[in-house]
């Protein structure tokens, strides 16, 4: 089935929109597939406002053929829609065309939240619900909440910095003999699940049973359940979404919850997690600047910090406070990020230890302890 142009059976020439639907100059070419319920002529006049809809495509049926010739950057993948495998989709389009990037899309059920867990663990960008079926005057109240999530989340994804940067740092801080990281913390945002199953799977089983690791993963909070699940199967140790009073121990994976600010304290000798429902810090809660400013209190320099992909500065700050205390601090690399922000702003202020791309990261990590051996 070939594609159409949303709004028409064909394809309507640039010149003879309304001006509002006129696509800005040089704006980001988006390529719908399913949904079509949802994408009506309004929704797609809203988004194109500020985005270019290229093309619709009601299955996954001459998808494959047309990508290249229509070169969207983003792609909206209903993986949910009964007519197709939007697994299957998801894989094949990335097969295809590995640089865009994908947004998939699903209903608000218990199964679609693992279905989009699978997805991001599998290269998908970024993850958006669907609204529900609305009647009357919320019709157009619950299209035009969900274009404008929308679009957000295609303006983080299709982020192309210039002039992409791989490199590692040389001046790798090194613990001294006897010395190695207590704790290893990881935040992330857009495109850290997939990033995250790459260096979790990578840290090897000794290390990952060897110190406590607590991730910090901007997502909505119904996913972080099956985020750490996903996790604990990846590694085969305990991971599970942190609880207020939780004490931070070895050999355990601790997540943070996606509404409340992961915070840490000292007990005696025991490092305890607390939950924070403060306000958002720079936008964010959980916010990576309170865990990691947190960590430099509470641990010094006897910290490991992974930085990876994400949008905006978050954590830019705790990192601020790490490297004052010593401690080594990993980010990942533009070629390899979906959005080089959050690890980008640390490198860029100069407080990265090495800049490292994602399939490196954990082999760089696991130098900080010398006498553990990867596959142990």
């Amino acid at each position: 089935m070939r594609c159409a142009s949303i709004g028409s059976p064909r394809r309507i020439a640039e010149g003879g929109l309304p001006a509002s639907q006129r696509k800005p100059e040089g704006a980001v070419r988006v390529m719908v597939v399913g949904a079509t319920s949802v994408f009506d002529a309004a929704a797609v006049g809203r988004m194109r406002q500020t985005v270019d809809v290229v093309a619709a495509f009601p299955t996954i049926s001459g998808v494959l053929d047309d990508i290249d010739r229509i070169d969207p950057d983003v792609v909206l993948l209903d993986v949910t829609s009964g007519t197709f495998d939007g697994m299957a989709a998801l894989q094949l389009i990335l097969a295809v065309k590995p640089a865009v990037a994908v947004i998939v899309m699903t209903v608000d059920t218990p199964q679609s939240v693992d279905l989009s867990l699978r997805c991001l663990s599998r290269g998908a960008a970024a993850d958006i619900v669907l609204p529900l079926r609305a009647r009357g005057k919320g019709v157009r109240e619950a299209r035009d909440t969900f274009v404008d999530a929308l679009l957000g989340k295609i303006r983080e994804v299709a982020t192309r910095p210039h002039g992409r940067l791989s490199m590692v740092i040389p001046n790798v801080r090194r613990p001294e003999p006897g010395c190695c990281p207590r704790c290893i913390v990881i935040g992330a945002s857009t495109g850290g699940p997939q990033a995250l199953a790459v260096v979790m799977r990578d840290l090897g089983p000794a290390l990952v049973a060897s110190v406590p690791i607590i991730i910090l993963q901007h997502m909505p909070a119904i996913l972080i359940d099956g985020l750490a699940n996903q996790i604990g199967a990846l590694c085969g140790c305990k991971a599970a979404e942190v609880a207020d009073g939780d004490q931070i121990r070895p050999g355990a994976i601790y997540v943070a919850p996606g509404h409340r600010h992961l915070r840490l304290r000292k007990a005696g000798e025991t490092i305890v997690a607390w939950l924070d429902d403060s306000p958002p810090v720079n936008s964010c809660k959980p916010s990576a600047d309170l865990l990691l400013g947190d960590a430099a209190e509470v641990y010094g320099s006897a910290v490991l910090a992974i930085i990876l992909t994400g949008m905006g500065q978050d954590g830019l700050g705790g990192a601020t406070a790490l490297s004052a205390a010593g401690a080594p601090i990993l980010v990942q690399d533009e070629a390899t990020s979906t959005v080089w922000g959050m690890p980008g702003s640390v490198a860029r202020a100069g407080l990265a230890s090495a800049v490292v791309p994602l399939d490196r990261i954990a082999a760089v990590a696991r130098g900080y302890w010398p006498d553990v051996m990867p596959n142990d």
